[in-house]
Parts: C-alpha cells; structure tokens; sequence
C-alpha cells in the first residue's frame, strides 16, 4: 500500500450501474458512517469495508436492464461488498478494514452487479511550517518557484501611483 491513500472524509465514489453517477465525473461524496475513531489527513476519519450501503453512498437511479422503459428504473438500494481493502490493519475492536483508493465494491442489488470505485481518495497534501522549514532551498524551488533561491527582490510598485 505504499503507493496507495486511503479513503477518507471528501472522498468521491461512482458506480457503473448509476443512471447518473457513472463516471469519475460524475462522482459523489462518500458518506462515512461506520467509525469514528481513527483519522488520516488532519483529521479527516477514514472509510472501512462497513461504509457499504444507500446510507454511505446513494447513486439516484439504477440502470438495472431488467427494468425497460427507462422511467420504469428503480431507485438506488446499494449493498456493497468491497474488494481489495487494506487488511495489515483492524479499525476498532470489530476489526473492520480501511479502504483504500484502488478499493473495489460490487452491488448486487440489481439484476446485472454493479462496480463501485473511487474517483478520489479525499486526501489533500499539505505541508506544515516545520516541514517548510527543514526543506532545501531547490525543493522549496521546485514545489513554489516563486519562492527562487538567490532570487532578487522584485521592485515594489505603488498603487496610487498608477
């Protein structure tokens, strides 16, 4: 999982069986709902195999082909199975798993599964200003060029002389 971030609050999740949210376009927010007690990514709390229902994520209609014409589509009633979780750690006591970004769900609710995947791990880098302060001026550099090393002080330019 090195390479890997875990699902977590802001995450974005579609299915390829949604009449509307098919795509990673057309995402939807992952609600969590299944613990509270470990948070990744300043705070945010993390998504395990128990966040798997219409609660945690409502695609609006599904595209079940059994259903024709297309007005005659049943509301969303997913039940999700996840796939490729991280297993070299329990969430709480029940021993639950975290999602990851390569994480796949599969609904059975409908007559063809449906394939639920993440669009966006909901993780967002940031850098704290010890972390600023232990880095190399050419790291500085390549993150914020404008932050050149050596770089000469730019001529500051009077508004009300404009």
């Amino acid at each position: 999982m090195s390479e890997k971030h875990i699902i977590c609050q802001g995450a974005t999740v579609y299915c390829d069986k949604s009449l509307a949210c098919n795509t990673p376009a057309t995402a939807i927010p992952l609600t969590i709902t299944s613990q509270t007690l470990v948070e990744a990514n300043g705070g945010k709390i993390v998504a395990t195999v128990k966040d798997c229902t219409v609660v945690n994520m409502n695609f609006g209609v599904c595209n079940d082909p059994k259903y024709t014409p297309p007005s005659s589509k049943p509301p969303c009633m997913a039940q999700v199975q996840w796939d490729k979780v991280f297993e070299d750690l329990d969430v709480t006591e029940a021993g639950l798993n975290m999602l990851t970004e390569e994480s796949e769900g599969t609904c059975n609710i409908c007559s063809v599964p449906g394939k639920i995947k993440f669009a966006y791990h909901g993780q967002v880098a940031t850098v704290a200003p010890e972390e600023m302060n232990a880095s190399s001026k050419g790291m500085m550099a390549a993150i914020n060029p404008l932050s050149q090393p050596g770089a000469k002080e730019t001529q500051k330019i009077q508004f009300d002389e404009i």
